[in-house]
């Protein structure tokens, strides 16, 4: 759930994350599944952030970052398939 927060580019969610009000989450940042950002809390570019609380736990490596861009790529394609054949992309 993202609420009142801001959310930088390249930047991928975690399922079931939640994201409260005033929080900044950097450019490139994976923000694990799960995870609980407080308030007005910022992370700078490129953090693996988990927890709940949520806190920086390293930065994301570049062959992670390729894989969440690719990963997320996905996602859009797949939500431009559903968006035009209302059928379960498995």
């Amino acid at each position: 759930m993202l609420h009142g927060c801001t959310i930088e580019d390249g930047a991928l969610i975690g399922i079931q994350a939640i994201v409260l009000n005033g929080a900044v989450i950097g450019k490139n940042c994976l923000v694990g599944a799960g995870a609980l950002v407080t308030e007005g809390k910022v992370f700078p570019d490129n953090s693996l952030i988990l927890g709940s609380p949520a806190k920086v736990v390293r930065k994301v490596s570049e062959d992670q970052l390729r894989i969440m861009q690719r990963d997320t790529w996905d996602y859009v394609l797949r939500g431009r398939r559903y968006k035009k054949t209302q059928k379960r992309i498995g």
